[in-house]
């Protein structure tokens, strides 16, 4: 199990945050023997969510004048 996985850390918990690697592995133990088949799932989510956002807006950079 990738507990690792950043992808992962950020949304199993739904509200924002991350859970670290140990809880994100004790919250997993549950998930036995599925757990390769619910990493594919929340990696599916996520990458389904990323594409329905909107784009974040971008600071525009000050050009320099050369002199």
């Amino acid at each position: 199990f990738p507990a690792e996985d950043l992808v992962l850390q950020k949304h199993v918990p739904g509200d924002g945050g991350r859970l670290s690697a140990k809880a994100l592995l004790a919250r997993a133990d549950s998930w036995r023997p599925w757990r390769a088949y619910a990493v594919i799932q929340v990696w599916r989510d996520s990458a389904l969510s990323a594409k329905s956002a909107p784009p974040t807006p971008r600071k525009p950079v000050p050009r320099r004048i050369a002199t």
